[in-house]
């Protein structure tokens, strides 16, 4: 701070001159709280307390004492600007409300909001806005004066301003608005957004646009009738971000490409998708949180896309530039064990394996060792297994990384399972599945690692003699089982021996650019199982950018099959398109892991916990063994 200048908002001189300033204040206004007559005398002090973010001397507790006292007279006598100024303040504080929400809500049976108040004791329209955003911020989802509050908001929405809607919004999101009961009110704040945007299409700021995204999202907005104010908000959000995209911070940014991927992609909102992940890479992450990188991540992998290539290079790129932010301290010392495991399933959704730094500063994480659940725990072990496959075959420095972070998770996950705290189960049985699944294609010694996988097994028993056959579902009966391995074509030649032929596409291969050619974890253990099956040697692979190489038709692609018998014949291991199973390969068609939205923190949205799935499959038959359709 320079002499004769205020000091600025983020001057840490700042804050300990405004404390030594309320204290001072406190001290002289004390004495004097019991003789108070007005309820303003007492609101006013407290939402100073609340803005300035001091809470201590006494002061603010003397305060709401005094609005309390004689059976809360001064609560009465008080005005709905000064309940809702009141009920804003204590949003930062928590005391009892109890008697300040029977004041609310007698008031709000006596007139309707918006409208002339009843003997001057009604509540305006921001006012209306303003108790909500703090019953959501009071995390008051069991609040009497909910649902009362919810319907205000709605019949005063033709009245409300662009940050009113968004903060109503906004808190019925955070408080799990989303039943039926509540669907009038959204719609009517829908509506009035809609609205607002056709007769002012620069009223919503950043901010507004990317809580109110982000609401719709999470309160499951997805049908035809709010489809017009969806396209309004994301239109509105697409041109600001084309013309001032410095105003959207790096939580709102990710909380956009959030909400667009929970709603699947709606239609018109492809440009948007585009402008926010490249503003994102244009800063290179710059300015966002650990929850903000894992967040736009998570969402930019689960938008929904077709073709043969999934995730072409721009998305690869994108997804680098992620990691490098996370590689960095600010990053490495902040972040939870949940964003350190969105972060590695997404790559591993993607199939981007990251540099071995990264892992290594994963497995030096604290977090992750101590404080990582089951489900943290086995989705990185499969996000690590689809990205490295079989460990033995990897080179001595990504072999040491991935062994370091995978015995720190089967660590901790092993620890989890032996825990019989009140008889709590650590995760679904899907989760335990692809835990199995992931030691599997890892290969034999990390099966046999701190004893993770009988520890899996036994739980997976208990579950069975528990819930039976009804609690399992058929994916994870699939692959605890593996069974119904298909091949793409078997031939038989004379003498009966049979070779398996596997036609591998993009989405059989690691995609960012030097990995392109080594197959994921999931078609390593394809190949491994199949050579089971049909024995080592018979299992060939026709790789992607050879078949798309050939020339010359369907002689071509003759001549080229013919060739890839013959090594396989004469068991040339190395061959173009010959597979060995100690290669490096593999990918799966089973689903990766499914992800929910969860519940959001303040308007920041909090980490999404992908649900685990099923990676894939095995036969262990010939017998079982089918043609694959193409």
């Amino acid at each position: 701070m320079r002499p004769h200048e205020l000091p600025r908002g983020e001057d840490p001189q700042r804050q300990q001159l405004v404390s030594e300033l309320m204290s001072t204040l406190a001290a002289a206004y004390l004495p004097l709280v019991q003789e108070l007559r007005r309820p303003q005398n007492c609101i006013v002090p407290l939402w100073a307390c609340a803005k300035a973010g001091h809470w201590g001397d006494g002061l603010a507790a003397e305060l709401l004492a005094r609005l309390a006292a004689g059976d809360g007279e001064l609560l009465r006598r008080a005005s709905g600007k000064e309940l809702s100024n009141l009920w804003w303040s204590l949003s930062s504080g928590v005391p009892d409300l109890h008697r300040l929400e029977a004041e609310v809500g007698s008031r709000l049976e006596g007139g309707a909001a918006g409208g002339p108040p009843p003997a001057g004791r009604g509540f305006s329209s921001q006012a209306v806005s303003n108790m909500l955003w703090g019953l959501a911020k009071l995390r008051r989802a069991d609040s009497s004066l909910l649902r009362p509050l919810a319907e205000a908001a709605g019949r005063a929405a033709e009245h409300f301003t662009a940050q009113n809607l968004s903060n109503s919004l906004w808190a019925l999101a955070t408080l799990g608005c989303s039943s039926a009961e509540y669907a009038p009110a959204v719609r009517f704040l829908l509506g009035a957004a809609q609205r607002l945007l056709q007769q002012q299409p620069a009223a919503f700021n950043a901010q507004n646009l990317s809580n109110s995204l982000w609401a719709l999202a999470t309160l499951g907005c997805s049908g035809a009738e709010y489809g017009p104010a969806v396209r309004a908000l994301i239109g509105a959000a697409q041109r600001l971000l084309e013309t001032r995209p410095a105003e959207f911070t790096g939580q709102a940014l990710a909380n956009i490409l959030l909400a667009l991927a929970v709603m699947q992609q709606p239609s018109g909102s492809e440009a948007l998708i585009e402008a926010a992940a490249a503003e994102c890479r244009r800063r290179g992450f710059l300015g966002f949180t650990p929850q903000n990188i894992s967040n736009a991540a998570w969402a930019l992998a689960k938008m929904p896309r077709s073709g043969p290539e999934l995730y072409a290079q721009w998305y690869q790129g994108w997804y680098e530039a992620a990691v490098q932010a996370a590689m960095q301290p600010g990053f490495v010392g902040a972040a939870e064990a949940q964003a350190w495991s969105n972060l590695l399933y997404v790559l591993g959704l993607v199939r981007h394996r990251p540099p071995v730094a990264l892992l290594t500063l994963a497995s030096e994480n604290a977090k992750l060792r101590t404080e990582a659940n089951t489900q943290v725990c086995i989705n990185c072990l499969w996000s690590l297994a689809n990205l490295y496959g079989r460990l033995e075959v990897l080179d001595g420095g990504s072999r040491a990384a991935v062994e370091a972070l995978v015995g720190l998770l089967a660590g901790r996950l092993r620890e989890l399972l032996l825990r019989k705290a009140d008889g709590e189960r650590p995760t679904a049985v899907q989760g335990l599945c692809n835990g199995l699944w992931a030691l599997a294609v890892m290969g034999a010694d990390t099966l046999s690692l701190r004893g993770l996988a009988r520890s899996l097994l036994e739980e997976v028993a208990r579950r069975w003699e528990a819930e039976g056959r009804g609690g399992f579902e058929v994916e994870a009966l699939r692959q605890l089982w593996q069974l119904g391995r298909s091949v793409d074509a078997v031939v038989e030649l004379e003498g009966g021996r049979r070779l398996a032929v596997e036609m591998d596409g993009p989405t059989h291969f690691l995609a960012n650019c030097e990995h392109r050619r080594t197959k994921d974890g999931s078609t390593q253990l394809r190949d491994r199982q199949l050579e089971r099956v049909f024995g080592r040697g018979n299992v060939l692979s026709v790789p992607y950018w050879e078949w798309n190489a050939l020339r010359g038709g369907k002689a071509a692609q003759e001549e080229y099959l013919c060739r890839l018998l013959l090594r396989g014949l004469g068991g040339s291991g190395n061959g173009t398109g010959f597979h060995s199973a100690a290669g490096s390969e593999a990918t799966t068609e089973a689903s990766a892991p499914r992800a929910t939205l969860g519940s959001p923190a303040s308007a920041l949205p909090a980490g999404p916990t992908p649900v685990d799935a099923d990676p894939g499959g095995a036969a262990s038959d010939p017998r079982q063994l089918q043609r694959r359709r193409s």
